[in-house]
Formats: structure tokens, C-alpha cells, sequence
């Protein structure tokens, strides 16, 4: 990031000029609070992934981000297409932060069928380096997201901290 100027506490004597002071010292505070919103991270899968047909979950995606406010939020967009290869069954995706499973959402898909799946959710946090992943699961055969090969297949996992109110 750039570094941020400096600015002067004078007072001129003139009410009017001294008033603009202040104010632009009040923004440029106000500014420097916003930090939070720098806190961006995003992954997408460049792969193609199958996955055969299992009780435990397996790392789909995944990315770090650090917060910078002593309590605050990690919010976690995750959107997926892909199809079921061999037979119908569920799809579970599940979002994990700092280890700890938070959501799951699920999908039931036909054979050969495509699906999409997506999951937003607000996660509380201190200030630090976290790390969210989605896991995946399916409970039928093979699942999968061909997002090298395949135009429309995709995953794709968006990480920002939001300032708690």
C-alpha cells in the first residue's frame, strides 16, 4: 500500500480556513479506518477435478487472507459448476475457516446431469492470517468440475473482511 501523508495540526486564527482544517484532518482519519477494505482475497480452480464417491471431504479450493481489525468478519463467496459422471446422487460442499467447518450447502444431480452450486457466508474473526477452504463430498460415484477443459465448469472462491458494526 502507499504510505499515507501526513497533515498538520495548525490553527491559522482564521475560523473559516481553521474549520477546513479540521475537517480535511477528520477525513483523512476517517480514511484510514477503510484499511479493512483492502482485505481482498479470490481463487479459482485451474484443474480438472473428479471425485469418487466418499464419506470424507477433500479440499476442493482454497485461499488465505489477512484481517486487520481486532474483530471483524471473513466473507466467503463460493460458486461451482460441474456433472455427475456415473450414477445420480449428492454433492456437499462445505466452507471451512481456520479449520473449523462453518456451512455446508448440497446438491442432488441426475446422472449426467450438470449442476451449480453456491454458498455465501459471514464468518466472525480477529485480526490475523486465515485460511478458507471448501471441501467436497459426493455420496454416489464420481462428481466433477473440469475447469481447464470445460467452458462451462468452474470453481471459484471470493475471501474480503468486513468490518464488524
Amino acid at each position: 500500500l502507499m504510505s499515507t501523508p501526513g497533515h498538520k495540526n495548525e490553527q491559522t486564527g482564521q475560523p473559516g480556513l481553521d474549520r477546513i482544517q479540521q475537517n480535511v484532518r477528520d477525513l483523512i482519519a476517517y480514511v484510514r479506518e477503510l484499511l479493512w477494505l483492502t482485505r481482498r482475497a479470490y481463487a479459482a480452480l485451474a484443474t480438472d477435478q473428479v471425485l469418487a464417491t466418499s464419506a470424507s471431504y477433500a479440499t476442493l479450493i482454497s485461499a488465505t487472507i489477512t484481517t486487520d481489525r481486532r474483530t471483524s468478519f471473513v466473507v466467503a463467496n463460493f460458486s461451482a459448476s460441474g456433472i455427475k459422471l456415473t450414477g445420480a446422487g449428492t454433492a456437499y460442499f462445505r466452507l471451512v475457516v481456520d479449520g473449523v467447518a462453518q456451512k455446508e450447502t448440497a446438491i442432488g444431480i441426475a446422472l449426467n446431469f450438470r449442476f451449480h452450486a453456491g454458498l455465501v457466508q459471514r464468518v466472525a474473526v480477529s485480526a490475523g492470517l486465515h485460511t478458507v477452504r471448501i471441501d467436497w463430498r459426493t455420496d454416489v460415484s464420481s462428481v466433477g468440475i473440469g475447469a481447464k477443459t470445460v467452458a462451462e465448469e468452474h470453481a471459484h472462491l471470493s475471501v474480503y473482511e468486513e468490518a464488524a458494526a
